[in-house]
């Protein structure tokens, strides 16, 4: 019962965040290595990114690692598109009605169908510092501990435009005569097709044709004028009262119901035009301080190989700008100034959080890890920044923001050969189920990260998938330098604030100075010195063998050619004595053979005899002596 208790309170205190604060984006940093490789790292986790993936990781490495300087870029394939398409389309500027400042109708429709619905989505990695230490001895096990700062800035917008095809219709159709339109001749000038697809949300229209109606006479008039006083508004009411006193002609009264439909259409069509922005930018710095432990001897709980285990206590100071902003042509036609209305908050804030993580080394090639990110994480932020109309600064401003805990599970394997190949440990096999439980990701597919590694020094070359989506990447490394490059793919998150659900690919480069980098999970040579031992001895033993199989083929054949040399010298007779005496003395040596054999068989036999009949022995005096302490405490009063 305590037991249950102490789970259920600490259950309640990992949950307690979804109580008393709003739920914030998880930290993006991915790490160029792990992209390339398809995100799948949680098992591998050897590197600086280990306080991304996996804090147990660092006590895989063989010496220290400290990175002076890296500088990172990421940007994706949408918008160097939209870069392109956007001076595309201002390269049609001045060939529309409105001269060398306007756009013509061909380049709206050319925005919409290249730009709209892209993202703009850049990251920069400012120059960061890392530290992760060489194993420290503790007996038989070992401890390492790492300081990383990482600064990075990642600027996203999409712009979703609303433009129905009427209203290019309708476009079209002002820019053939520019200087004099009035709402009458759009609604004249309208296709049929557009004014029928108009009409449905236009009761307007039927009110026109019942004015006819009643301008004709008869019985049709009064029932059309029993149709429009049911469904007027009170300014057409108004028209119809100045219609029957008098006070207005028919065509009058037409004429302004006319211009009346005119004014709907123009408020259906700046109605129906807009456009959504969705806006995700963030500047993030992280300071991460990792501490990991490793047990080399599990025999207590009865497992093989070793276990890690890690923490991560990291320090966040965010900035951030995340809102959707929807614009309505028609809104915007009503305000005096329009972007009075509109509020871009742009928050700061820090706070802290804790990652814990855990590698099963179960042999030399399978690792299994288990990664839980962001427990306690929470963000405070104290300052929001208002543009439109002026920039403000609120400092009573506050609002307590949580990151999901996620559960991250993954495997590793670094295979000594593939089939007959001898690897030599250096490909590295990764599988990654992420945010099992759904904090972000409720699609299964957008939860599995596979990848690959091949490294053969200087080089190494990275493949996999990224939620199911392709990945590649490849790196350079020479002395101090790394240079890095991936391409992976990844669901959009301005798509998905949109309500979209779309891939977006990226482009991610990376120059850094390291020392120790090297010094990773071992591969090559390095990877596993007692196989590698075995291996060597294995080898020379077989070609010790080789050798005196060789030696032996050799003496037969010598011994052949003396024999055969000898024979030709010989008379008939001699030969015959000599072959015969051969063969007697071969089948001599055969039975000697078999008797040796059978001898050693049956000694075999009898030292196993013997071993048993030992055994027989020795159990039946530890039970004699059992049965004579179980008497003796039989008979031996007990004390109170």
């Amino acid at each position: 019962m305590n037991k249950m208790l102490i789970l259920a309170f600490g259950f309640m205190f990992l949950t307690a965040n979804v109580f008393v604060a709003v739920k914030d984006d998880r930290i993006a940093v991915k790490g160029i290595r792990p992209m390339g490789m398809g995100g799948a790292f949680v098992a591998v986790s050897d590197d600086e990114n280990a306080v991304f993936y996996n804090p147990a990781g660092i006590t895989q490495r063989k010496s220290w690692l400290l990175g002076i300087f890296s500088l990172g870029a990421a940007i994706n394939t949408e918008t160097i598109s939209v870069v392109s398409d956007a001076m595309d389309v201002l390269d049609d500027k001045g060939n529309g009605s409105g001269g060398d400042d306007g756009l013509s109708v061909a380049s709206l429709e050319k925005a919409k169908a290249k730009i709209s619905g892209k993202d703009i989505d850049a990251t920069i990695n400012l120059p960061n510092f890392s530290f992760i230490s060489s194993p420290i001895n503790i007996g038989k096990n070992s401890f390492s501990f790492g300081l990383v700062n990482f600064i990075y800035a990642d600027i996203g917008a999409n712009l979703k435009i609303d433009l129905p095809q009427y209203a290019f219709e309708l476009a079209k159709i002002v820019e053939k005569n520019p200087s004099d339109f009035s709402d009458k001749d759009i609604v004249a000038a309208l296709p049929p097709d557009i004014l029928k697809e108009l009409g449905s949300d236009l009761p307007i229209e039927q009110l026109i044709q019942d004015l006819h109606r009643i301008e004709q006479g008869g019985a049709a008039a009064q029932t059309a004028l029993d149709e429009i006083l049911d469904s007027l508004d009170q300014d057409a009411r108004d028209l119809i009262t100045a219609l029957e006193s008098g006070d207005k002609s028919f065509e009058d009264v037409i004429n302004e119901f006319e211009n009346k439909l005119g004014e709907d259409l123009m408020n259906k069509i700046l109605g129906d035009i807009g456009a959504t922005i969705a806006i995700k930018t963030y500047i993030t710095e992280t300071f991460n301080a990792p501490l990991a432990y490793k047990f080399t001897d599990l025999s207590t709980i009865k497992l093989p190989g070793e276990m890690s285990v890690g923490i991560n206590l990291k320090y966040i100071y965010r900035i951030k700008a995340v809102e959707t902003i929807s614009l309505n042509a028609k809104a915007f036609s009503e305000l005096e100034d329009s972007f009075d209305s509109l509020n871009l908050a742009v928050l700061s804030g820090s706070g802290f959080g804790i990652d814990l993580g855990t590698i099963y080394h179960w042999t030399p090639e399978w690792n299994f890890g288990l990664q839980i990110s962001d427990i306690f994480t929470r963000i405070n932020y104290n300052n929001v920044y208002l543009k439109y109309p002026e920039t403000l600064q609120d400092s009573a401003f506050t609002e307590s923001a949580y990151i999901s805990p996620q559960f991250n599970i993954g495997a590793a394997y670094v295979p000594e050969n593939i089939y007959k190949w001898k690897t030599n440990n250096r490909f590295t096999f990764a599988l990654d189920m992420r945010d099992i439980f759904g904090a972000y990701e409720n699609e299964f597919g957008n939860k599995i990260h596979l990848g690959a590694e091949y490294r053969l020094s200087p080089f190494a070359l990275r493949l996999g998938l990224n939620k199911f989506r392709p990945s590649f990447g490849f790196g350079i490394e020479l002395g101090g330098f790394q240079l890095m490059y991936a391409f992976y793919g990844d669901q959009s998150q301005l798509g998905r604030q949109l309500g979209m659900d779309k891939t977006v690919y990226y482009h991610e480069f990376l120059l850094a100075v390291k020392l120790g980098h090297h010094d990773g999970r071992p591969f090559g040579e390095d990877a596993n010195p007692e196989y590698l031992a075995k291996e060597k001895a294995k080898s020379d033993e077989e070609a010790r063998i080789a050798a005196e199989k060789q030696a032996e083929k050799a003496r037969i054949q010598a011994e052949k050619a003396a024999e055969k040399g000898k024979l030709s010298a010989m008379t008939p007779e001699e030969k015959k004595a000599y072959l015969d005496q051969k063969a007697l003395d071969e089948k001599a040596a055969k039975e000697a053979q078999k008797a040796k054999i059978a001898a050693e068989k049956q000694a075999l036999k009898e030292k196993a005899a013997a071993e048993k009949q030992a055994k027989a022995e020795e159990k039946a005096k530890l039970d004699a002596q059992k049965q004579a302490a179980k008497e003796a405490a039989a008979t031996t009063p007990s004390v109170k």
